[in-house]
């Protein structure tokens, strides 16, 4: 409700008269996703926040194999086990990151928490990620905790999209 609410303001403001005092140069705010893992308040939640920023094409292609994102301060936080891209998180909050690998393509890395700095942490992990360069385009990066399939099997992923390149890894709930 929030990230919509703030998409109406800022195109509202854009759209304002020319006596307004009211202008958004350049969208950037928060953006928080929240999943409620079950049913009820008791449910437990993962949730995924980020700032909206535009992705810096030529630098993303240019990044030496190993450079590592912050992803404008992204964040996971759960309140129970999970399994991302094969790496078992604890609950609390984790940084997600990404690394530029040798052949070009990119994956998500968890982290211990650290604001926009500019190198991964030894702890830093590396998640089992599907790379996807060829996307349609996203003018600004969104990273989301998206569900796959149908109520028979549905399956959990954290998904990152920047530009016309989508990162994802596999979320599984750990018993």
């Amino acid at each position: 409700m929030f990230t919509v609410l703030a998409g109406f303001l800022i195109n509202a403001s854009v759209i304002s008269p020319p006596e307004s005092t009211f202008v958004i140069y350049h969208p950037h705010f928060p953006r928080k996703v929240e999943v409620s893992l079950g049913m009820g308040r008791e449910a437990e939640k993962v949730s995924v926040s980020h700032l909206t920023v535009t992705l810096d094409e030529e630098g993303f292609k240019k990044a030496a194999p190993g450079f590592s994102w912050h992803l404008a301060n992204a964040r996971l936080t759960t309140s129970r086990p999970l399994k991302v891209g094969g790496v078992t998180l604890k609950p609390g909050e984790h940084s997600i990151r990404a690394r530029k690998n040798d052949d070009g393509t990119w994956s998500l890395l968890s982290d211990s928490p650290q604001r926009f700095a500019r190198k991964a942490t030894k702890d830093a992990r590396a998640l089992r990620t599907e790379f996807i360069p060829d996307s349609h385009k996203m003018e600004h990066m969104t990273i989301d905790i998206h569900p796959s399939g149908d109520k028979s099997e549905t399956t959990l992923w954290l998904v990152v999209h920047m530009g016309s390149y989508i990162a994802r890894s596999l979320v599984e709930l750990e018993d």
